[in-house]
């Protein structure tokens, strides 16, 4: 396909597009290898990823020798955390991790950018479309004034997206906070691979720079969706509760 062969669409009808071609599951699995930056400290780690739509994150993640050393939960309202080096566990509003993290609206949400699904795109919002060397790019033509649960005040989001001009499934993201960008997240997708007759990105890179500086890249294998899952999460008695991170 070339670019001469590319459709004219407008804004509405990519992020038709985008919605109708992203990824549908009830549950999902899958193995991963991720490397993960955080405050100048590198940590190359393997693990497992389970989901059930809109409902629970499960993850474990082991260093190389197979050894778990974190188990994260995620639901709709909380954040649980198994930190097995230090004999630590955490639990947490999920909302109480906006101040670093604003963008962070739902375990839906999150569960959108670990795989690749439209995120942040509304049918009515005002996007400027172009066309890129191998994409279509949409940028918010004005600054977007996004409620924050659980704040006084009003956060004001710019964001641009590129997107695969025959998958149309999102190459990737910037949303960034206006004022004074605060916060900035860029996110990259590639390596779509067909699975169950529906495209989902086997590399992802996510960049944070706020008050929390983050970088990771993962790497997924072993996909399986709709099969059941288990989301076990059993805290050893002698583990330390922390109530913040």
């Amino acid at each position: 396909m070339t670019k001469a062969d590319w459709n004219t669409f407008t804004a509405n009808q990519l992020i038709k597009e985008v919605g109708n071609n992203g990824l549908k599951y009830n549950t999902l699995q899958a193995k991963f290898n991720a490397k993960l930056t955080c405050d100048n400290n590198d940590f190359n780690m393997r693990g497992q990823l389970r989901m059930k739509n809109d409902s629970v994150i499960w993850m474990s993640l082991s260093v190389m020798l197979g050894i778990e050393v974190i188990r994260v939960k995620v639901t709709p309202d909380s954040v649980f955390m198994i930190n097995r080096t230090k004999n630590q566990y955490l639990t947490a509003a999920l909302d109480s991790f906006r101040d670093d993290f604003p963008f962070i609206e739902s375990v839906g949400f999150i569960q959108n950018l670990l795989l690749g699904n439209d995120t942040q795109l509304k049918r009515g919002d005002d996007f400027k479309v172009s066309t890129g060397e191998d994409c279509y790019y949409m940028i918010s033509n004005k600054k977007n004034k996004k409620n924050v649960k659980n704040h006084d005040d009003d956060r004001i989001m710019i964001k641009s997206v590129k997107i695969h001009p025959e998958l149309f499934k999102i190459m990737a993201y910037e949303i960034k906070e206006y004022d004074e960008d605060k916060i900035r997240i860029d996110i990259g997708y590639s390596d779509f691979m067909n699975i169950y007759e529906q495209w989902m990105p086997l590399r992802v890179k996510l960049d944070v720079n706020g008050p929390v500086q983050l970088k990771m890249s993962i790497e997924y294998s072993n996909v399986v969706i709709d099969n059941d899952v288990e989301f076990n999460f059993n805290v050893p008695k002698k583990y330390e509760r922390l109530y913040k991170w």
